[in-house]
């Protein structure tokens, strides 16, 4: 009984001293650069996450839906003037990703993207460098916006080994049919 009515003391005391600490603060005169403040200070609650009293919102079925789902897109490499399909159902960012990254290494010159569907794929943010490609056409000395569709700069072209060693096996083959 003795232990009880001491702790309940205790207890009783704390809450007292923290209380009195609250008033304190916002009942005394605060003074900066020798100006006195207002007598009150307003507080705001802080959330951190984990602590009790914060409790994250939980996503509804359409929340979820609508976060994880990203448009899909099919990549396309243009090879002897057609386009082949290399890449499906990627989010934009990995599409055009990967679609630069193919366009640098092959001989190809022009990849573009075209939307397919939906995905759940995660994406990474990406643009293609615009020192590198141009997302316009020159006809008759003319720009032609093409949306989606990207075309290597004429001075960016032949760079990465798998572009020159592609030139080198084309021309063995050439001088090897000539023979024949």
């Amino acid at each position: 009984m003795f232990m009880l009515n001491q702790k309940q003391k205790q207890l009783l005391r704390l809450k007292q001293l923290s209380q009195q600490a609250q008033a304190q603060k916002q009942t005394t005169n605060l003074i900066s650069l020798g100006f006195v403040l207002p007598k009150t200070v307003t507080t705001t609650k802080i959330i951190v996450p984990g602590l009790p009293g914060s409790k994250p919102k939980k996503l509804t079925g359409e929340d979820k839906e609508r976060r994880f789902k990203k448009l899909a897109y099919d990549i396309f490499l243009k090879r002897k003037g057609k386009f082949t399909k290399v890449g499906i159902g990627l989010p934009k960012g990995l599409a055009l990703r990967r679609g630069a990254r193919l366009t640098k290494q092959t001989l190809s010159a022009t990849f573009k993207i075209q939307q397919r569907g939906i995905t759940r794929k995660k994406d990474l943010p990406f643009e293609p460098d615009p020192t590198i490609f141009r997302e316009s056409k020159i006809r008759a000395g003319k720009k032609i916006v093409t949306p989606g569709e990207f075309i290597q700069r004429r001075g960016k072209r032949l760079g990465t080994f798998g572009e020159i060693s592609s030139i080198q096996k084309a021309k063995r083959r050439k001088r090897a049919n000539t023979f024949f």
